[in-house]
């Protein structure tokens, strides 16, 4: 999604394991996007596999700084 739709430049994804639960963050530089709507099928699919993995998704983005997607996912992950 960042490739095809963000019009960044430079994407950063970075993990981290905190006792039984596992944080990403995905951040590019791109265009931003609006996260007050439902957005388009892109963004609910990522919400709709990070509930189905018990997890929390928090979206920040800017026009003009980009887009930043933080999970945290309960460990052991488990795949449906």
């Amino acid at each position: 999604n960042i490739l095809k739709h963000s019009l960044a430049t430079e994407a950063t994804i970075q993990f981290r394991r905190q006792n039984d639960t596992l944080h990403m963050m995905v951040r590019d530089n791109g265009r931003g996007l609006q996260t007050d709507r439902p957005g388009g099928m892109g963004l609910r699919n990522i919400r709709a596999r990070t509930e189905a993995l018990h997890g929390r998704l928090d979206v920040q983005s800017d026009p003009h700084t980009g887009t930043t997607f933080f999970f945290v996912l309960p460990l052991p992950v488990t795949f449906v």
